[in-house]
């Protein structure tokens, strides 16, 4: 999609890809017939690397993050340890058959998790990088946030260029973000969305002078983790006039009441694990929806946190300060996917599997950002 939208002049060559779903997404975005293939059974002369001097052959890898992220149980990706990420060293294996024959690629490009050259696992990387080196690998590595290259999703990734031969690469430098999540959600969402354990906590009143009762320890509760919501509430009401009042939870924790005057920037109060103990959400921000008082950064102004494979641990807050899932479409919006691509792999997968190839994706802008430094 990245090559397609810079008008680049390419050819879908190869694909090796286990996952038979997002094999399928791929086939209907881009009119291919790609066969899923288990890359321990692929060797390098299946790649059909010929006639270098007329073409740049581009090869891209991810290997599996869920043994290295911290989400995961960090088994890590060293050589031989057979786990889901080292099969990183299989990609190795592939180039050594290559390099055997004169047919390395000129360009390689690596994503995945930032836990890839985190202190558990940098070992294993600079091993990677020095096996690189030794067969002509110049190799460049950085990590890059989807914010800064125009998606509103708070994505960081690391990302690893290695040209074969005597080059430079410097990658590119990030850009204001112009896009908020609202501009990327949909006008109309299905009622199924919506969180209803959250919307029945609430309680209809108005109580400016509601004593806050924390655990003691200036955080929320664990057990009270109520989305707390405030209306156009004005000093002159009180008890004896709820209906224009706020709705909040007994327990939660609220920040000084300010005057409002409408205009939908009326703030939902939702329990963070921080020293503050609360954040303030408003139409159009991303939050956490997996028991957010466990964790750090619930709230994202006006973005969203990093998406993952189930994708149901974000949400957004809508304009009636109702929080809500994202749908399958939204989150491809935030990974930079078009419509249409979507509607065509829509076509032949379900949510699940939508919601899966979002979380496992990379950012489309981020990609097009990289390849166009090379490309100029």
């Amino acid at each position: 999609m990245a090559l397609r939208d810079l008008g680049a002049n390419f050819e879908h060559y190869r694909v090796i890809e286990i996952d038979q779903y997002a094999i399928k997404s791929y086939n209907a975005i881009h009119g291919t017939n790609f066969k899923q293939i288990d890359i321990t059974q692929l060797h390098g002369n299946d790649l059909g690397i010929f006639d270098k001097k007329r073409y740049e052959y581009i090869m891209t890898y991810s290997f599996p993050c869920q043994d290295l992220s911290k989400a995961g149980k960090q088994a890590g990706m060293s050589r031989g340890s057979t786990t889901r990420s080292g099969l990183l060293w299989e990609v190795e294996r592939i180039l050594k058959e290559l390099n055997e024959t004169d047919s390395l690629p000129q360009v390689l490009l690596m994503e995945n998790v930032p836990d890839v050259i985190g202190s558990k696992n940098i070992r294993d990387f600079n091993e990677w990088y020095a096996f690189l080196e030794s067969i002509g690998y110049q190799s460049y590595y950085k990590l890059l946030n989807a914010k800064n290259y125009g998606i509103p999703q708070n994505r960081i990734r690391c990302f690893m260029v290695s040209l074969l031969g005597n080059y430079s690469y410097t990658f590119p430098h990030p850009m204001p973000l112009k896009k908020r999540l609202k501009d990327m959600l949909e006008d109309e969402v299905d009622e199924r969305y919506y969180i209803d354990d959250v919307a029945k906590k609430f309680v209809n009143k108005c109580d400016i002078g509601k004593t806050i009762r924390t655990s003691g320890r200036g955080s929320l509760d664990r057990h009270s983790w109520d989305v707390v919501q405030i209306g156009n509430c004005t000093p002159t009401q009180t008890r004896d006039n709820p209906n224009q009042g706020r709705i909040y939870a007994s327990e939660g924790i609220s920040p000084s009441l300010n005057c409002m005057e409408g205009g939908n920037r009326q703030p939902m109060i939702i329990p963070e694990n921080t020293v503050k103990g609360y954040a303030e959400a408003y139409p159009g921000d991303g939050v956490y929806i997996n028991r957010p008082h466990q964790k750090r950064g619930v709230v994202q102004k006006d973005m969203i946190q990093t998406l993952k494979t189930s994708c149901n641990d974000v949400g957004t807050v809508d304009e009636m300060l109702k929080i809500r899932r994202l749908t399958p479409l939204e989150c491809w919006r935030l990974m930079g996917f078009s419509d249409e691509d979507f509607r065509k792999a829509e076509a032949v997968n379900s949510n699940t599997q939508l919601y899966s190839q979002a979380g496992n994706s990379i950012v489309k802008q981020v990609l097009m950002a990289i390849f166009k430094e090379m490309i100029g």
